[in-house]
């Protein structure tokens, strides 16, 4: 098997676009918390303190490794129900000027809506008293937001 192939054969695995999305998730809260850490705005003292707590005074919430792996086993979970596509679709890389377009405007199509979709789901926690109490309360306890509070 050469090289390409086997690119090819990473790409088209079922875990790599969790992958790719881990890690755009992840090492930005990371990095910026890390940043926070060395400017003294975090309530943590190291990044190794950060990595293992399971949070401190009313941040009760589990360590950010804990998240991953809940999330991790909802990638394998919808993995097992949702059916494979078909054979044969595109792999979606650009193999022309056109297809480039194409692709940007389905990215930015996929951000404005996505988007949207999050700023009225956020506006229901607000709005709706039971789903507030149920699950958003906790986003807005904190009297300092860290990088870590992104997954309240």
């Amino acid at each position: 098997m050469n090289v390409a192939t086997t690119l090819q054969h990473v790409y088209e695995s079922w875990w790599f676009d969790p992958l790719t999305a881990t890690f755009g998730f992840i090492v930005p809260v990371y990095v910026y918390t890390y940043y926070e850490i060395q400017t003294g705005s975090s309530v943590y003292t190291t990044f190794d303190q950060f990595l293992t707590s399971r949070g401190t005074g009313e941040d009760k919430r589990q360590s950010l490794l804990l998240s991953l792996f809940s999330y991790w086993i909802g990638v394998a979970l919808f993995v097992q129900i949702v059916p494979k596509p078909a054979d044969g679709l595109p792999l979606g890389i650009p193999t022309s000027f056109s297809s480039l377009g194409l692709l940007m405007a389905e990215v930015i199509a996929g951000i404005i809506l996505y988007d949207g979709f999050f700023f009225l789901v956020h506006w229901a926690m607000h709005e709706c008293r039971a789903l507030h109490y149920l699950s958003h309360k906790e986003h807005h306890r904190p009297k300092v937001l860290e990088a870590r509070h992104v997954l309240r």
